[in-house]
């Protein structure tokens, strides 16, 4: 394979992690929340990254879902990858419906600089305060984050 371009030492990932979600909002394809493609077994996902690092110096992987905060082993897949690979760049696509003691908790895990976060606010579903404060609590806690706002019409 011949990779071309200012820096062909680099991977970008779109990863979508699995159709597991915590809402079913009305305008998004339903294989994004049908429950059908579980996470993936912390094993496979570490040999991903271990697969993409063999030929690239720097990788970025955007994780998206589904809702990809919803699965167990995700603290320790990034503390682990990170820890492997100090240069890895982890964006992570977020409904931001966690409780805020979850977001708490993540975010004291200072994956600062290898983590980012894109909120994206779901109206059909979403508590708009939960939504503002777990991005609240994201951002103060030094972490980059971009809000995005899905509106459904009935909702302008």
């Amino acid at each position: 394979m011949i990779v071309s371009g200012k820096n062909p030492n680099r991977a970008y990932i779109a990863w979508s992690f699995s159709s597991m979600c915590n809402q079913a909002c009305w305008y998004c394809p339903e294989f994004l929340h049908d429950n059908k493609v579980p996470f993936p077994e912390y094993d496979d996902a570490m040999y991903l990254i271990d697969l993409v690092y063999e030929k690239n110096e720097e990788v970025i992987i955007e994780i998206s879902g589904g809702e990809p905060t919803l699965w167990p082993k995700l603290t320790r897949f990034f503390r682990a990858a990170i820890e492997k690979y100090p240069n890895l760049t982890i964006q992570v696509d977020t409904n931001g419906s966690r409780t805020n003691k979850w977001w708490e908790r993540f975010t004291s895990f200072n994956f600062q600089n290898n983590l980012w976060f894109n909120f994206a606010h779901h109206a059909a579903q979403c508590d708009i305060d939960l939504f503002y404060e777990n991005a609240r609590i994201a951002s103060e806690a030094g972490y980059s984050c971009t809000v995005n706002f899905m509106l459904d019409p009935p909702y302008f």
